[in-house]
């Protein structure tokens, strides 16, 4: 009886043991505290920062102000800042981190989001966002219609913008852009730049039908492109990822003529801002395919995109891109390649407006949500 009694008290104080130094270990963490800015120094709001040991990750967003905070295991690790899926813009470095340290980012060692791809622009009749781009610090180039038909046009970019203009593509640059978006390639296009999506537009008003050209279905969105609309104040943002973008529910527009949306495929559109009328303003899908090509992740040959699980929130799965060596310790922890859900193809968004705002308060707000698409692409 005793020497039971003796074995249950060994056992006993050995689970003891194992829970204190399971605590001990949980224990054994620093915090991160941090500001993510672009290359001209602005704040960059809803960033994605995570610390990757060995393929097991903490992570957390960037606030409306850029400032954020994590908490790591202690030792040396990689710092990962993206937007986006990482392919375009990320930065990445080394921390080292004892117990209880708290290491602050915040002053002159703030963590500045590099551009690690190239981005092509197609300028317009009237807008030119490739000054924007210019303007946060990034670089561009131009690109032609015929730049944008050559089939080595993803290996040459990995996200392209098209200005405000009437105009198309023919089809067999169509069939192009329709293979670049589908392999991971991305798009943003503004106002009369739908041209380039759906094709011609006959200008006889609300265009539901059937428009010649264009690489998206034209069952998934039908627009008029001489809308006369006042100016939009108060509109809803519907994307919680813009709300944190603009630290508010609601912004404003201001533009006299832009395309009006009249009827949208909201299983293929994400409807990200809309008016007070509930007309779509700002949208995005990545439901392009095509039987041609299928998704890449890889990027430079050196940095895959996967889906990430989090251990114990599976429902809540995050897409990021790492270096090929990290790959094999994600795989082992679950994570899978390819972007989380079922669409694979790249970006393709759309602002309905002009990117020339007249408003004060609309040039913030409409800046801000095109400064978010250009890092998100």
């Amino acid at each position: 009886m005793k020497y039971v009694y003796l074995m249950l008290l060994v056992l006993c104080v050995s689970c003891s043991l194992d829970e204190d130094q399971q605590v001990s270990q949980e224990l054994r963490v620093g915090k991160v505290v941090g500001k993510v800015v672009s290359n001209n120094s602005n704040s960059v709001a809803r960033a994605l920062i995570f610390h990757d040991n060995n393929g097991e990750i903490s992570y957390t967003y960037s606030d409306t102000n850029g400032d954020f905070e994590l908490t790591i295991p202690e030792g040396t690790g990689e710092l990962h800042v993206q937007t986006g899926n990482g392919k375009l813009f990320r930065t990445v470095s080394n921390v080292t981190i004892a117990e209880g340290e708290v290491l602050d980012l915040t002053g002159g060692s703030r963590v500045t989001l590099t551009q690690q791809a190239n981005i092509g622009y197609l300028s317009g009749a009237f807008d030119s966002i490739q000054d924007l781009v210019t303007e946060m610090g990034y670089a561009i180039s131009e690109v032609t219609v015929a730049d944008l038909g050559s089939t080595d046009l993803y290996d040459q970019y990995d996200a392209v913008f098209l200005n405000c203009d009437l105009a198309t593509f023919d089809d067999a640059t169509n069939a192009n852009i329709t293979n670049y978006v589908a392999q991971g390639g991305s798009l943003y296009a503004s106002d009369w730049a739908i041209g380039y999506y759906l094709g011609v537009d006959n200008g006889t008003g609300a265009n539901c039908g059937d428009r010649p050209g264009g690489f998206i279905d034209d069952a998934t969105i039908c627009t008029e492109k001489m809308g006369l609309r006042p100016e939009l104040y108060n509109s809803p943002v519907l994307s919680e990822e813009y709300q944190t973008v603009l630290g508010k529910t609601e912004m404003d527009i201001d533009s006299g003529v832009w395309t009006i949306v009249h009827e949208i495929d909201t299983d293929f559109w994400e409807v990200l801002v809309e008016d007070t009328l509930g007309t779509p303003l700002v949208i995005k899908t990545n439901n392009i395919t095509s039987p041609n090509v299928s998704p890449s992740n890889d990027v430079n040959g050196d940095w895959v995109t996967i889906c990430h699980i989090p251990p114990g929130n599976p429902n809540n799965p995050i897409t990021i891109t790492v270096s090929a060596a990290a790959v094999d310790a994600h795989l082992a922890h679950g994570d899978s390649l390819g972007s989380c859900g079922d669409a694979q193809s790249g970006s393709v968004y759309y602002t309905t407006f002009e990117n020339h705002q007249s408003g004060p308060s609309a040039i913030v707000d409409v800046k801000k949500i095109l400064e978010h698409i250009i890092l998100s692409l």
